[in-house]
């Protein structure tokens, strides 16, 4: 590196001209999808909770919000060509207001559907109209990543290049972060009772997003955002007749990997197509008809083909089809593409591949952290479950004793911890008899269990003709915390599951009677204070509210969960296993510490920069990479608190690879590279694909389980980075190196 580059800096371009300032202001847009991203992960386990889904279900999430990267990625970068780099982040500003808007619609649409205003507003249609805020906000994310990833590498010595995306990167770090918290505040709230007030909450910090965002678009408008254009190392738009024998000797392409790139990013399409498919036509309910047309395709491990998975093989078969015509079609494709197409660059089609799988691995990472957090942690230490008792801690506060910083912590300590009342697959210790108990409502309590089912779940529960079943004890683990879990308002018909007709003639220990007479007592005096307001002025109201509100602050209410939970074991004594008083990381709790896992992000982030510095950066990308796949492999393992610290080193590690394989990927592509940035966020949409398998895995085994697909992600990204040289015909991000052809 030469003294005259050391003595510009990273945002000095040759004609001496500084853009620190507009790389500052740039910046901020990093932050500001990364403030959204973090919200969108801690959103999965809330549906699952509210709307009764699996996690394979709630990964719907994931693919709204992906879908809209998917979708708008290719116009975005056509009017970042057309408008400039200042046309396109205003542009997708004023996107990402409208979505933010649209959740409070969205939150009405979920009121009615939880209190029956309309019959058409199911939980099914509440869902999909948060998933339309969810993809709107991506789209408007999309145009903002399309301009602002390339053009912090071009504000300044390329050198530097890769460094200053993993800067901005940071900012990106810091709002992954604050997302988390702020997700975890408004969407896991609860009332003194323990139940759920997320849903009347998630439309707050949206709406505070686009009012931000509006502010933001403004400033941009009147903002110097210079178009600096990137150098065209490869000439990919020079004529050939203007550069001689040695130009074409120069760009002598390797056909080879050209085919295997293009076949591999075929795949993924393929893929993609697949899943918009199945979405599509599952709507309309056509597996029926197709369970004759799938019994005709050949199937593995002796598959049985019924009406909910028929459709899922016929797209799989289509998609082997597909598959096997690109072998041969892209063939005739290779042989006839020029250098002047991005895509016979294999650094930069590799770069595609590697950052589909890269997103992929990190959203399911992301949004199962609060699953793994909350279910696969290793008991805690017994000394804890004094100390963080919420009568131990409020005690402690009343005596003054919590006044330091460790005391502002051990007081939200509260909220972030709690009894275990969950489920697991382990805890139902005879599934066959449980599960015909269930499908016959051989008892009251059973019958009630069957009627609150989901509707899927209920079909699941008929078809089954004894013996284990994986799937069916997932689906049976989800229903049952659906059940502890249980709001009574929202229950069906009305009917708490804690109703004393549900156990009649079932003996409850004495714990159980106790809490069971405290609820129902606690439910009268509701209702009688529900009555005395209907005569009270609306100023009475109030007045009733606020002392209602102190007195619900000195006295402690009953934990439904922990009183459905002990009806539930006392119902099936021989069935279920249940100990009590065993300590746990709460769903609020989890989501603070994914926030700790999002500074671990930050961390990698500004340290991987300064790395990038003095080391190659697809050198440290590959070392990231494998060092991920050691991380994955520990946490499949389950190998107690060791696997908790590999989730966290995971975010680490993860934290240089998105910014770095852009960087490598646009890599001396000229004005291009506005066009190939829109294919590598594009290749966002792996997000979108792999949390569900990742989802499915960890529904019919467990989570740990479930990190065995990031870490096939991670090794494909490995040696993306070992190899870059090999595919750019280049050392470093340096410039080319002219004793190789590329």
């Amino acid at each position: 590196m030469s003294n005259n580059l050391q003595k510009k800096g990273m945002f000095t371009l040759e004609n001496g001209q500084n853009l620190a300032f507009t790389f500052a202001l740039v910046s901020l847009l990093f932050l500001l999808w990364g403030l959204c991203n973090g919200m969108i992960d801690v959103m999965d386990k809330h549906f699952q909770d509210e709307l009764g889904l699996t996690k394979s279900e709630s990964a719907w999430v994931q693919f709204a919000h992906y879908l809209g990267y998917f979708l708008m990625a290719l116009p975005a970068g056509w009017i970042a060509a057309k408008l400039g780099y200042k046309g396109g982040i205003i542009a997708g500003l004023l996107m990402v207001a409208a979505g933010g808007f649209w959740f409070v619609p969205a939150t009405t649409i979920n009121t009615w559907a939880i209190e029956h205003t309309y019959p058409w507003v199911t939980s099914t249609v509440a869902f999909v109209g948060y998933l339309i805020g969810v993809c709107a906000i991506a789209a408007g994310l999309t145009f903002l990543e399309t301009v602002a990833n390339p053009y912090t590498t071009v504000l300044g010595p390329r050198e530097f290049s890769a460094t200053r995306i993993n800067l901005a990167q940071s900012c990106n770090g810091i709002g992954w972060i604050l997302g988390p918290i702020i997700g975890g505040l408004f969407f896991y709230a609860k009332d003194a009772s323990g139940h759920s007030i997320g849903s009347e909450q998630i439309y707050i910090p949206y709406v505070i997003v686009a009012c931000v965002v509006l502010v933001l678009s403004v400033i941009f408008y009147f903002a110097y955002i210079p178009d600096v254009k990137t150098k065209d190392d490869y000439h990919i738009e020079d004529k050939d007749e203007a550069n001689g024998a040695k130009a074409a000797i120069e760009r002598e392409l390797n056909r080879g990997q050209i085919y295997i790139f293009l076949l591999l990013n075929a795949s993924v399409l393929i893929c993609i197509a697949g899943i918009f498919l199945w979405l599509l036509l599952s709507i309309f309910n056509i597996g029926g008809p197709l369970v004759q047309i799938a019994s005709l395709i050949p199937l593995p491990f002796d598959v049985k083909v019924t009406p909910d998975n028929s459709l899922l093989i016929v797209i799989f078969e289509l998609a082997c089809v597909l598959l096997a015509v690109s072998v041969f079609a892209l063939i005739p494709v290779t042989n006839k593409v020029t250098h002047h197409s991005i895509w016979s660059h294999p650094h930069f089609s590799g770069s595609v591949l590697s950052q589909f799988l890269y997103v992929a691995a990190q959203a399911g990472i992301f949004s199962f952290f609060i699953n793994y957090m909350t279910s696969e942690v290793p008991r805690l230490p017994q000394s804890m479950h004094v100390e963080m008792s919420k009568p131990a801690i409020d005690e402690r506060i009343a005596k003054g004793e919590l006044n330091s910083i460790r005391g502002f912590y051990l007081k939200k300590a509260k909220d972030w911890f709690e009894i275990n009342t969950a489920f697991a697959a382990e805890d139902i210790e005879d599934f066959p008899e449980m599960a015909e108990r269930i499908k016959r409502g051989a008892d009251p309590v059973s019958a009630y269990l069957k009627k609150n089912f989901s509707e899927s779940a209920v079909k699941e529960f008929n078809a089954y003709e004894g013996g284990i079943s994986r799937s069916l004890r997932s689906i049976l683990v989800q229903e049952l915390n659906l059940i502890v879990r249980q709001n009574p308002l929202k229950a069906k018909d009305g009917i708490a599951f804690y109703n004393p007709d549900n156990f009649t003639g079932i003996a409850l220990s004495p714990k159980t009677k106790e809490l069971l007479d405290q609820k129902l007592q606690e439910d009268a005096e509701a209702e009688k204070i529900k009555a005395a307001e209907k005569d009270m002025t609306k100023e009475q109201k109030l007045e009733a509210a606020k002392n209602r509100a102190e007195m619900e602050g000195k006295v402690e209410k009953v934990n439904s969960p922990m009183l459905n939970r002990l009806l539930l074991q006392d119902a099936y004594p021989d069935l279920l296993d249940y100990r009590p008083n065993i300590l746990c990381i709460s769903e609020q709790g989890a989501a603070f510490l994914l926030s700790i896992g999002f500074i671990c992000f930050l961390i990698g982030r500004f340290s991987g920069a300064a790395m990038l510095r003095k080391v190659s950066a697809h050198k440290i990308l590959g070392l990231y990479g494998l060092m991920n796949v050691v991380m994955c492999l520990l946490i499949f393992a389950k190998w107690g608190w060791l696997s908790v610290i590999c989730v966290f080193l995971s975010f680490f590690f993860m934290s240089i690879m998105f910014p770095t394989i852009f960087a490598l990927g646009i890599f001396g592509l000229g004005s291009r590279a506005k066009k190939a940035s829109a294919f590598l966020v594009m290749a966002i949409m792996g997000g979108a694909v792999l949390p569900k398998l990742m989802g499915y895995v960890a529904d019919q085994y467990d989570m740990s389980r479930g990190f065995i697909v990031p870490l096939g992600c991670f090794a494909v990204i490995a040696l993306y980075g070992f190899l870059w040289p090999k595919f750019s015909g280049a050392t470093s991000l340096s410039g080319l190196d002219t004793s190789k052809g590329h």
